[in-house]
């Protein structure tokens, strides 16, 4: 999947510090993408107005391969995309805008043959929220985001996973460098996480995992300390040794109690 280590690896830094500016000084308007297929993999169509200089704005378009981390085309209609060699700044502020709006699950959807939504203007639509049935039946077993993250400069993996029997479960977890599938096995009590999918080139490791679960103060927080595990597609980490400090079920008391009996009053806030 396409991200921001794709970007850096394919600009000049000065252009993309540049394009990470207009970016961040809300230069990128009039947005919007486009996903489909080409030959079952993930495409993007990408288009924006992007803040200039010498006029208001700029007309910039690209197409990415998100199969790969490549933009196979990218367009601009300022002097430096035509003057000089790669691409510019305004490129780099409209790809930076789309790697924060499009989410894996957009990519993964694609992929399963189900309909995807395209924002317009850089707004995702609002409207009743579903879930779907297998969804459904995955959060029955476990809240599948409980205490899931990584800080990948600071080598930590969060797992929290929340196991309400003694069955098999396995919870989907996405981030923007690489997929996985954390699988939790109450009976054998053991815990792998294996790595489904890998994005870019960037070196990306752990050398602890972070244990926060849902429900319990910050202060129940536990810091395993393991052995360097480098992500790599294919490649598993077992967890197994560390069952008892990882997964925990208690959950405290409710603050508000019966709460069933108490009359709410709902406030519109504009």
């Amino acid at each position: 999947m396409f991200s921001v280590s794709d970007i850096k690896e394919t600009v000049y830094p000065a252009a993309y510090r540049r394009g990470k500016e207009l970016y961040e000084t809300a230069g990128v308007f009039d947005f919007s993408y486009e996903l489909y297929l080409v030959d079952e993999l993930p495409v993007a169509d990408v288009r924006a107005k992007v803040r200039g200089i010498n006029q208001e704005y700029y007309e910039v378009t690209a197409t990415i391969d998100e199969e790969f981390g490549d933009v196979t085309n990218c367009n601009c209609g300022c002097e430096a995309f035509y003057n000089y060699e790669g691409m510019c700044k305004h490129c780099v502020a409209m790809l930076l805008n789309y790697v924060n709006k499009r989410t894996p699950m957009e990519i993964l959807r694609l992929k399963r043959g189900q309909s995807t939504e395209t924002p317009e203007a850089g707004e995702r639509p609002v409207g009743k929220m579903e879930t779907a049935a297998p969804l459904k039946n995955l959060l029955s077993q476990t809240d599948v985001l409980a205490g899931a993250g990584v800080n990948i400069p600071r080598k930590e993996l969060r797992l929290a996973p929340v196991v309400a029997d003694d069955k098999v479960i396995s919870i989907p977890l996405f981030y923007p460098n690489f997929w996985g599938v954390v699988t939790a096995d109450p009976q054998k009590k053991s815990i792998t996480f294996k790595i489904t999918k890998k994005y870019g080139k960037e070196r990306i490791s752990f050398n602890k995992v972070i244990s926060e679960p849902a429900g319990l103060s910050t202060s129940e927080k536990r810091e395993i300390e393991i052995k360097e595990f480098v992500v790599e597609e294919g490649k598993t980490l077992d967890l197994s040794p560390y069952w008892d400090r990882i997964i925990d079920n208690r959950l405290e008391a409710p603050v508000l109690q019966e709460a069933d009996k108490h009359d709410f009053r709902y406030v519109t806030i504009k």
